[in-house]
């Protein structure tokens, strides 16, 4: 069992979640992701406001666009509903929408695939923005007396 869950935490996903908008115009609204055993959601800043200019809404669920959103080995349940029951809690669920394009009769997100040469920036990028984060949340809790 040990064995299964250490290649559990070393796989790696990496994606694009597309928007497309009425006029049938693709937008990268941002990247999902997973590597050591977590996911990963966060806007794509450089393409989010091209999308907004043709009525983009944010992701249900994910209303922050500075945000990093993290998951601890289940993926986000917007993203979840996209993958067969049996899969949804393993974390090659999210290679599975990758591979099925994550696409959902209800809206215009499909989830793509993003070339391995980008995928050690990606981390890197998730990753500096994981500590960031967690290094804000920390200093805030201080202030208010939690864990001094």
């Amino acid at each position: 069992m040990e064995n299964k869950n250490k290649e559990q935490v070393n796989e790696e996903y990496y994606s694009v979640v597309v928007w497309k908008d009425l006029n049938g115009k693709s937008h990268i609204v941002g990247t999902l992701s997973y590597f050591n055993g977590k996911y990963y959601f966060k806007y794509e800043q450089t393409s989010l406001d091209k999308a907004r200019e043709n009525n983009f809404t944010n992701v249900a669920g994910f209303n922050d666009d500075e945000k990093l959103y993290v998951s601890e080995n289940s993926l986000f349940n917007f993203f979840k509903m996209r993958v067969s029951p049996t899969i949804q809690e393993h974390p090659a669920a999210l290679g599975k929408l990758i591979e099925t394009r994550g696409r959902n009769t209800n809206d215009d997100i499909s989830i793509m695939p993003i070339p391995k040469g980008y995928h050690p920036a990606i981390k890197a990028e998730i990753q500096r923005m994981e500590k960031n984060q967690s290094e804000a949340e920390q200093s805030q809790n201080k202030g208010f007396g939690i864990g001094e």
